[in-house]
């Protein structure tokens, strides 16, 4: 309930500057109503302008022919409507959602079962102001893993994954707040897509646009004939959300035996205080990026200083108090320099993608002294990727990625000098675009770990969607960390309403 108060709060404190911000009616036109793609969540670079474009109160941002009306009587009417019923909920969708999933295995038992409900607005207050929200309130049944973790009859939770205010002017705008920011292209390793955290709370079963969130930061898009720059400082930078201890995803580091060779769990251990050193307002994330379009070539060049999105564990000692080894789990900064591009050539599009990160952490394990801690090292990613468009009946794409981790790893913990993954997708539309087919395809070289997911996505009505994906593991390597979720395989089923 306490998050819950939080976001009601949130919430509150957005209305009362809107309505502090613009006057009782709105400036805009009430029969202009958004335009929500089809896709879950709103394309980060949604909102952006061009070179010699600003807002423009005139232009609608919300279309949508069934709100359109004639009679004058009642424009006049909708025009004296408080601002809030008029603008802010015509700019807004919502989704309710109920969802479940299932083990797959002799016995299928619940593994997530939970409501939920998600408001996303994006609207024009004035002419160079623009609010984006975008919200998320769950309810967990008694039987989902998550509550039963926490040894609950129900659990709720919120998620703010968006909340920020831009002020647009004609070559550049300036926004604050909490931000998703979506860099690169590639989707089987993340290789400069390194500003948003995920929340990988229930695994890998979180569509990659929704699992990244959102965090505080001060931005600006600058535009010139030289090419788009974008700039952010973070100055209270966020972390994965891993999930919560005792659910079904979860690894944890109590049963966790570090100097086992295959690196094995003891069930009902409980060895290790853990001290998470999250980062504070101390630490600061910062970046930029260039972009620019040569025809048929989209290029992009990157550069930070982040802080690594997953912990590091460093022994600092003996607790003799609660006789338990002490273990500090550390976050550690590292610089990254990023080039990402593409060609589009007929039904064709070419994607590569590359990296070089400087001073990046991996856990280490020193078995002689029975040490636990971390290694710097410079390493490259890099990834390729191809898709092909047969004009609307299909669409095929593959991409190869690759971690090259130069000197010494026998030391680092689930890392291999290399790490190279193959990614493929088969998707085609049946009944008039309203049943989506999608085949997804993960591979592993060097451990010949594999991964299927075939996903149906059915459109009942405009506002009704039901969404059923079955997921398959095929887990080799007993030294890889994907070993823990050999049995992982699931049978999830998702009904959208919007509104």
């Amino acid at each position: 309930m306490k998050n819950a108060c939080q976001y009601i709060l949130i919430f509150s404190c957005l209305i009362t500057f809107l309505f502090s911000s613009v006057w009782a009616a709105s400036q805009f036109d009430s029969d202009d109503d958004m335009v929500f793609e089809a896709d879950d969540s709103f394309d980060s670079d949604a909102m952006q302008f061009d070179s010699d474009d600003s807002f423009d109160s005139d232009d609608p941002i919300f279309e949508d022919n069934e709100f359109v009306s004639n009679d004058a009587a009642l424009k006049a009417e909708k025009n004296t409507a408080p601002w809030y019923s008029n603008q802010l909920i015509d700019d807004s969708r919502f989704t309710f959602g109920y969802e479940f999933s299932h083990q797959l295995s002799i016995k299928p038992s619940y593994i997530t079962h939970d409501i939920y409900l998600r408001q996303e607005t994006q609207t024009l207050l004035r002419d160079n102001l623009y609010v984006k929200f975008d919200g998320r309130f769950n309810y967990y049944f008694d039987n989902d893993h998550r509550t039963k973790a926490r040894q609950k009859s129900i659990l709720t939770d919120t998620n703010l994954r968006e909340l920020y205010l831009q002020f647009g002017f004609s070559k550049f705008n300036v926004t604050f707040g909490r931000q998703i920011v979506v860099w690169g292209k590639a989707d089987t390793q993340i290789i400069t897509d390194v500003v948003s955290p995920r929340d990988n709370s229930d695994f890998i079963f979180i569509k990659l646009e929704d699992s990244r969130l959102g965090q505080l930061m001060l931005s600006s898009d600058i535009y010139s004939d030289w090419g788009h720059f974008f700039v952010f400082i973070s100055p209270n930078p966020l972390i994965d959300n891993e999930p919560d201890p005792g659910t079904a995803y979860d690894i944890s580091i109590q049963g966790f035996d570090f100097f086992s060779s295959v690196n094995t769990m003891i069930p009902e251990e409980d060895l290790f205080l853990i001290l998470d050193d999250k980062p504070s307002y101390a630490d600061t994330e910062y970046g930029i990026q260039w972009k620019k379009n040569f025809g048929s070539i989209d290029l992009s060049l990157m550069a930070g200083y982040f802080f690594d999105n997953a912990g590091i564990y460093h022994c600092s000692g003996f607790d003799w108090e609660q006789l338990k080894i002490q273990l500090n789990k550390n976050y550690h900064p590292y610089e990254m320099i990023g080039l990402a591009a593409s060609y589009a050539t007929g039904a064709c599009l070419l994607k590569v993608e590359t990296a070089v990160k400087k001073r990046l952490s991996f856990q280490s394990i020193d078995v002689l002294n029975l040490d636990i801690g971390s290694v710097e090292k410079n390493i490259m990613d890099m990834g390729v990727g191809l898709e092909y468009n047969a004009n609307g009946r299909y669409l095929v794409s593959g991409e190869i990625s690759n971690r090259f981790v130069p000197g010494d790893t026998e030391s680092l913990l689930f890392t291999d000098r290399h790490s190279t993954s193959v990614y493929t997708t088969f998707t085609k539309d049946f009944f008039h675009d309203t049943l989506t087919f999608e085949y997804m395809l993960y591979y592993h070289i060097q451990e010949e770990n594999c991964f299927h997911q075939v996903r149906l996505s059915h459109d009942l009505t405009d506002n009704l969607k039901i969404i059923s994906a079955c997921a398959f593991f095929n887990i080799n390597d007993k030294k890889s960390l994907l070993w823990f979720y050999r049995d992982a395989d699931r049978l999830s089923c998702e009904l959208r309403y919007y509104y």
